[in-house]
């Protein structure tokens, strides 16, 4: 199964507190905005303009004890971009950004629930390695593998 791990990891507030990128204050207005809106937290913080996206990024991996990673750093669309449907990786905001043997790396800007993980796994046959992006590199791989699809199927039928 992927590298998650399922003990009860640090909340994401407490990494915020704790490495001074948020005041104990500013937890509790965004823990409260949290309870009416039913946003995540880590979004509601960089809406205030606490934390960038990059900051609940990097501390969703420590929270899971995950390697952070920008696909951008290590993407490129191709054959193992197929291995995941598109609308799975939109709605789960994961995609794969290369496969080595049996090893499946997927970046993922968020916690994803396992099943989602585990059904990968039976589809492609692979053992995931998970990393942590923002949810702006994933979104933007995303639309290049989406784009890249769309001109090799128009390619194809012009052909």
């Amino acid at each position: 199964m992927a590298n998650i791990q399922r003990m009860t990891p640090k909340r994401l507030g407490e990494i915020f507190t704790h490495s001074g990128l948020i005041t104990n204050e500013q937890l509790e207005e965004a823990l409260a905005d949290q309870k009416k809106t039913g946003k995540h937290l880590g979004e509601l913080l960089v809406e205030r303009g606490y934390v960038t996206e990059r900051d609940v990024a990097e501390a969703i991996a420590t929270q899971f004890s995950l390697p952070y990673l920008s696909p951008a750093q290590y993407f490129s669309p191709g054959e193992v971009a197929k291995s995941v449907p598109v609308e799975v990786m939109r709605t789960h905001h994961l995609v794969p950004i290369d496969k080595l043997g049996k090893i499946l790396m997927v970046v993922i800007a968020g916690p994803v629930d396992s099943e989602v993980l585990e059904q990968i796994e039976a589809d492609t046959k692979t053992t995931l390695q998970i990393y942590v992006g923002t949810i702006s590199d994933v979104n933007e791989a995303i639309d290049k593998l989406s784009e890249t699809a769309r001109r090799q199927k128009d390619k194809t039928s012009s052909e």
